[in-house]
């Protein structure tokens, strides 16, 4: 964890990295990098302004389990007729399953410690992340000054809330953060412009996985209140 980043289960994604994990996948590796970067470029100087005492109270999307199986049969069938190069329709996501999906992923990789939430808006993803300050400060450990200042809030939270944008792009998936705010407050913005120019994807994309599936797809794409990946075609 040198560069920050929150370690993912290995295991359970197969070639459908993306739709069969998408929280795991997507949102964790976001999730690791904001925080690193935050902390790299804010809370050097100013820790306890930054993280807060609690998590941030994440909404719980309540479903019958037959529904919310019925979310991951779906997708679970999309990514079966991707592999298997069958003619489908598009995978399309609200936002309340894409949170289902966050829920279920949660709940089956023991330990996971930071929280997310998700909410499509328009053409908009915006997504809620609640990451222990312990799990950053134990990666940190004997970084000069980094180290030091997150082993004095090692018991604190760091809530981020960000507004993102999602493509994919000749067979890569592009992920860059719009606007963010941590603990209500905008980030300055000197800080988000350096942080629009970076694919938050990047270690996504360099998962030999994750390569193979974003070649079975013609798209991905966030459209009235929609996540939307469409599969390409067998000729």
């Amino acid at each position: 964890m040198a560069n920050g980043q929150v370690q993912q289960k290995k295991g359970g994604c197969g070639a459908a990295i993306l739709i069969g994990c998408l929280s795991l996948v997507v949102l964790v590796p976001i999730g690791g990098y904001v925080g690193y970067r935050v902390l790299k470029s804010v809370l050097t100087s100013q820790a306890m302004r930054y993280t807060d005492e609690q998590p941030m109270e994440m909404p719980e999307v309540v479903v019958a389990a037959v529904d919310a199986q019925a979310v991951v049969d779906r997708v679970k069938a999309f990514g079966e007729a991707v592999r298997a190069n069958q003619p489908c329709d598009p995978l399309q996501l609200t936002s309340d399953d894409i949170n289902i999906l966050i829920q279920k992923a949660a709940g089956e990789a023991a330990g996971m410690p930071a929280k997310f939430h998700v909410v499509i808006e328009g053409n908009q993803m915006k997504g809620d992340m609640s990451l222990p300050m312990d799990v950053l400060a134990t990666a940190a450990k004997g970084v000069p000054m980094i180290g030091d200042i997150l082993a004095a809030v090692r018991s604190r939270h760091l809530n981020v809330s960000g507004v993102f944008k999602i493509n994919l792009s000749g067979g890569l998936m592009v992920i860059v953060m719009d606007d963010m705010t941590v603990r209500g407050e905008p980030l300055p913005e000197s800080f988000m412009k350096e942080m629009r120019k970076k694919n938050l994807a990047d270690n996504i994309n360099a998962d030999p996985k994750a390569a193979q599936a974003f070649e079975k797809f013609e798209s991905i794409s966030v459209r009235d209140g929609i996540l939307e990946i469409v599969p390409k075609q067998s000729q």
